[in-house]
């Protein structure tokens, strides 16, 4: 009978001093209170440098002056441009101590004159983008929480192995489970070479064995929705014997890989699995979409019908082109809603000044957040975007 081949298991969590926890971040800002008077502003950044000049960040200089035209858009003793120059000079103050050069994307949400400050500094980069407006601008966020979701690599030999939870393109956990070394140690000649060879396989069944029990136990209870198992093909052959049915479901693709590789090596080469599967779904869900409106079921696609069923809380999942872009208005007192030029009369009866130019895109984004609905931003030049067409967005409904 084998012995158990486990000696150690080590689990730890990881503090890579990146922001990773985004999803619970865009839901608690996408109730900020709306500012009409003194807006936000909202700074998104590439932190990468350029070329062979490490030092030297363009977006720092796109910030620069970007974000003072912004604040001398408005009179200069008007509370939005006082409010916006402490956020300015604030933001410059942060940029000037210093970001750690392992910083890709930097994301800041501000407004003074709310006491609010939200700063994210990202594993992942982000394209640079400087706006103000009565609401944080929360797109770019909604994209990167899509991009980067939570998952783990099982990587394994047949002496150790080690899962790694990512998120945000940080690691965030890691189960490191050590063997003995009798898969080192070796017998030569007749019946000890037999021997050697039965307990061998019996001791690489039991060692996967006991990886798969701490996959299952990591993925299910941290709620992971993808796998990625990498190794040999003998250690891999083994698991997939051993790993339980509900892990079985979660695994998105397999890597050849040493057990010496490192993290970015592993990042490097898991990432294309988890776009892949994140385009999958993608697909699966605009031909849920359209499936439903050609039956003339749960399912609009069009803005006016999409943001009339935002407003009603119709939407289970909004769907929309990564480049829809459409002016619209809004009144945040009355959460009245509108496509294209503000009206010269109010839609709902309110006071036609009460009515503020928006980006309908971030308002999207924003009223799914808030409406606890999900969202599904479709990536362009995929099957996804082919499949939606000329449709720009739409929703799968709640109810009818």
């Amino acid at each position: 009978m084998a012995t158990d081949p486990v000696e150690q298991i080590n689990i730890e969590e990881i503090d890579s001093g990146f922001s990773t926890n985004l999803g619970a971040s865009l839901r608690r800002m996408a109730r900020f209170e709306p500012s009409v008077e003194v807006p936000y502003m909202t700074v998104y950044l590439d932190w990468r440098p350029e070329g062979g000049r490490p030092r030297h960040r363009p977006s720092m200089t796109i910030f620069e002056n970007q974000g003072r035209d912004l604040v001398e858009a408005h009179p200069e003793e008007s509370p939005a441009r006082q409010s916006l120059e402490r956020d300015y000079q604030r933001i410059m103050a942060f940029i000037d101590a210093g970001i750690d050069p392992a910083v890709q994307g930097v994301i800041i949400v501000a407004n003074d004159s709310l006491n609010i400050y939200e700063t994210f500094v990202l594993a992942m980069p982000i394209e640079t983008q400087v706006t103000t407006g009565p609401t944080p601008a929360l797109l770019r966020m909604a994209q990167l929480v899509e991009d980067y979701p939570p998952y783990a690599v099982l990587l394994a030999d047949q002496q150790d192995a080690v899962l790694t939870v990512i998120n945000r393109a940080s690691p965030v956990v890691s189960v490191e489970i050590r063997g003995d070394d009798a898969a080192k140690r070796h017998s030569q000649g007749g019946w000890s070479q037999r021997r050697f060879q039965t307990r061998h396989v019996e001791r690489r069944a039991s060692f996967a064995r006991a990886v798969a029990e701490e996959t299952r136990r990591a993925v299910i209870e941290g709620d992971i929705g993808m796998l990625i198992v990498a190794g040999g093909d003998v250690m891999l052959n083994a698991l997939m014997n051993e790993f339980h049915e509900e892990v079985h479901k979660t695994i998105i693709g397999t890597l050849n890989m040493d057990i010496q590789a490192s993290y970015n090596e592993i990042l490097e080469a898991s990432l294309p699995l988890v776009r892949a599967r994140e385009h999958e779904q993608e697909l699966e869900t605009v031909k849920t979409l359209l499936d439903e409106v050609g039956a003339g079921n749960r399912g609009v696609v069009g803005i006016d019908d999409t943001l009339k069923a935002l407003q009603l809380g119709q939407v289970m999942t909004l769907v929309m082109q990564n480049d829809f872009s459409e002016k619209g208005w809004a009144d945040y007192g009355l959460n009245v809603y509108g496509v294209g030029p503000i009206p010269s009369e109010h839609p709902a009866g309110g006071n036609v000044d009460d009515l503020f130019e928006v980006e309908l895109a971030e308002e999207l984004v924003r009223l799914t957040v808030v409406t606890d609905a999900e969202g599904e931003i479709i990536h362009p030049n995929t099957a996804a975007a082919a499949a939606f067409g000329e449709h720009q967005v739409g929703a799968i409904l709640r109810f009818k």
